[in-house]
């Protein structure tokens, strides 16, 4: 029995011992199980091809479990009815438009020009697990819309929504410490926070945004159960937003918790400000070192001149090379494929294949990304997408601040696809939809 095989058989156990000796009712057990996994997908440790199937994995099982419970307590009748609850037209049109990049690019890799041969995905990555896979993300989020529709209750998800910071700490640390061991304090927070994107599954930047968004949630979910564990949630989440070193982060995440606490009691505003002022100074020499990592550094020989490109010189070292650099050699792309894009990973089809172009699979701009891929299509139906999330939103106020966030740290990175590092936001969303629901049904 190889490694894969024996930590997926001993993660089976661990799962079927924990439900065994917490008593819990199926269905509660295993989506909240499947919600606390879902983000940790492809964490280093979770076994990823058992029995030389790719594919089989603890998170996998789980979420089967998880959809055979729910669909097996709704009823297949009502869980298809619900189905457009969820899967509504902004989004069907968007995975629609999704689903055309992904199997554009998908039938023809080879026009991909990636700086190195070996950063080229195969035809198998791009339509089974950038686009098939995808989907798994988006089914999560469904289950847990058609529990909350059906017990008029979210506390289950809830909780695990606030265990979940408790479980990503401990193993952020682990990774930072092992990365950062032994180093000064620059090289330290470089290979720390490296250590944490190689090993987690998702990139540290993606970390710090998921953790704002669970702080975000603890502050202002509605039931707040777990009174006393919803602080210990708290504290996990401001020092992720730490350990991540992602400075978009840093920069939302004040404004948005001064807007969330808005009308917390004072015992709230203090206890988060004392969370960020303690993680603050254990991490400060790191903090130091990060802010200024990065920045792009002025030619000494070219002077900027007019008012214009001394402005345009400031933009190009605060985004480190994003404005002057990065877009512009990728919106050439955009303009010879205005309407429909040119399928996924756009950023590696030039228009002129002797022109420069990135060495890495984003533009740090993620509706930049959906102009590249799905073209001006792609973008309009992202607007009414995310029209529609805030409508949803508006009866349930977390979802409603990650919305925010999603939107404007999007102007620098992320993305809007159904991925691993947004598994969150989808799950949320279901939470939105499920909150919607209640309420219509409340005033009818």
């Amino acid at each position: 029995m190889d490694s894969n095989t024996t930590a997926f058989a001993a993660s089976v156990v661990a799962f079927l011992v924990s439900y065994w000796v917490l008593r819990a009712h199926r269905v509660e057990f295993s989506l909240s199980c499947a919600v606390v996994l879902t983000p940790l997908a492809h964490i280093e440790f979770m076994p990823q091809n058992t029995f030389g199937v790719p594919g089989i994995s603890l998170v996998n099982v789980v979420l089967l479990v998880a959809a055979t419970s729910v669909l097996h307590e709704m009823g297949m009748p009502d869980a298809i009815r619900n189905l457009k609850r969820y899967f509504d037209w902004p989004l069907l049109l968007f995975g629609l438009l999704f689903a055309v990049a992904v199997l554009r690019t998908g039938m023809n890799v080879d026009a991909l020009l990636p700086g190195t041969s070996e950063a080229r995905p195969t035809a198998f990555r791009v339509l089974v697990l950038d686009g098939l896979l995808s989907a798994k993300f988006l089914i999560v989020g469904y289950l847990v819309a058609l529990y909350g529709i059906r017990h008029r209750a979210l506390d289950p998800i809830e909780k695990a929504l606030l265990v979940l910071p408790m479980v990503l700490l401990p193993i952020a640390l682990g990774y930072f410490a092992e990365g950062a061991s032994s180093l000064g304090f620059q090289s330290g927070q470089y290979h720390g926070r490296r250590a944490i994107s190689e090993n987690l599954g998702i990139h540290a930047n993606y970390l710090g945004r998921m953790a704002l968004y669970l702080l975000l949630f603890a502050l202002t979910s509605r039931n707040q159960p777990w009174p006393r564990v919803r602080w210990v949630s708290v504290l996990c989440s401001v020092s992720l937003i730490a350990l991540s070193f992602s400075r978009t982060t840093w920069v939302m995440a004040p404004i948005l918790i001064l807007v969330a606490l808005r009308s917390g009691s004072r015992f709230e505003r203090i206890a988060v400000a004392t969370c960020i002022l303690v993680g603050t100074l254990a991490l400060l020499p790191y903090l130091s070192e990060r802010s200024k990592y990065g920045l792009r550094e002025t030619d000494e020989d070219a002077t900027a001149v007019t008012l214009q490109e001394q402005v345009e010189e400031v933009l190009d070292r605060v985004t480190a090379g994003r404005t002057g650099t990065m877009w512009p050699t990728v919106i050439p792309i955009f303009v010879d494929h205005p309407i429909l894009g040119q399928g996924l990973y756009s950023v590696w089809k030039p228009v002129d294949p002797e022109a420069p172009r990135l060495g890495y699979n984003h533009p740090h701009n993620a509706y930049l990304e959906v102009a590249l891929d799905m073209g001006l299509l792609g973008l309009a139906s992202l607007g009414w997408l995310l029209w529609s999330f805030w409508q949803t939103s508006a009866r349930y106020r977390p979802f409603r601040y990650l919305l925010v966030g999603w939107a404007v740290m999007s102007l620098t990175g992320d993305s809007f696809y159904p991925q691993q590092q947004n598994a969150l936001n989808w799950i949320l969303l279901g939470m939105a939809v499920a909150a919607r629901e209640e309420d219509t049904a409340a005033n009818r």
